[in-house]
Parts: C-alpha cells; structure tokens; sequence
C-alpha cells in the first residue's frame, strides 16, 4: 500500500512540475502574430496606428499625427516599403526610415535574456542591435507595450486580436 501511495504521489508531482508556466529566457517566445491600436512615442511626438504583424514582418497605417495620417509603413522579410495616397516607395528608394518599425518587429523576435513573472503575463527583457528592449506581454505571450533605451521609444498596443 505503502509503494502505491508513494508512486502515486511521485506521478501527481511530475505532473504537476511539467504543467509550471515558463519563468527562464530560454522557454519564452513572443507572439508576433497579432493585430492592434498601436500608440508610439518616439523623438518626442505621439504617433497612433493601426498595427499588424505577423511572422515574416509588420506593418503600420498612422492615424496621427495629421502630417502622416494614412501613411503605411511595411517591413516584409527584412525589406520596408511606404505608400501614401497610391504612391509606393521601397526603403532603397525612399528617404531614410524616420519611424522605428523595423525595431518594434525586432525586439519581438530577439533573443529574451530575462522573464519576470507579472500579474497580467511576463515581462522580458533583452538587447539587440537598436538598443536594450522590455517587452511586456500577456498570457498568451502577445506583446502589449515595448520599450527601448530607458523609453527613448515607447510603445503601446491596445485592442490586440
């Protein structure tokens, strides 16, 4: 009765130790599949987009401010392209990026280095070649805020789906 007891217990304990959320770097992959009300502050102006990612890239319509209201800002496999009123410019032919998409896209599919455990879901942290990132996501590890160089960029998602 005894031995039965005991493997009962033991089987109860693996199972129970296998079910633990994931708490280390190494078992955290953040959801780049996603669609959201995006809200970025960068260079000291707030932006508002439609935003929707996926795993080869993202891409972003703003909303405000009103000198780039319906401007779409893509990056498709590491290539970004604009279009505005029609027209559509590759990132070879186009001015410099000015908005950072490519690091939003970037610190969600780094390499994490840290996970803390939060009400709502982890945050993590990393650094990659824009900088040193926090992501916060929820439970279903979809990201709900970035933030890069102690919030020299900051970015919030709402109404993800």
């Amino acid at each position: 009765m005894k031995k039965v007891t005991f493997t009962a217990i033991l089987i109860v304990f693996v199972l129970l130790c296998s079910c633990s959320a994931p708490d280390t770097a190494e078992n955290i992959v953040v959801n780049p599949i996603f669609s959201a009300k995006m809200t970025l502050h960068y260079n000291e102006t707030a932006y508002t987009a439609d935003f929707e990612s996926d795993s080869n890239g993202c891409s972003a319509v703003f909303l405000s401010p009103d000198e780039i209201k319906g401007l779409k800002i893509s990056l498709d496999n590491n290539e970004t392209e604009y279009s505005l009123d029609g027209l559509t410019f590759s990132a070879k032919t186009a001015p410099k990026q000015q908005l950072p998409l490519d690091a939003i896209f970037c610190a969600m599919v780094s390499q994490i280095q840290a996970v803390k455990k939060t009400e709502s879901g982890y945050t993590l942290s990393g650094n990659n070649k824009y900088g040193n990132f926090i992501i916060n996501v929820n439970n279903n590890y979809i990201p709900q805020y970035i933030e890069y160089n102690n919030e020299e960029l900051t970015v919030k998602f709402n109404e993800c789906t």
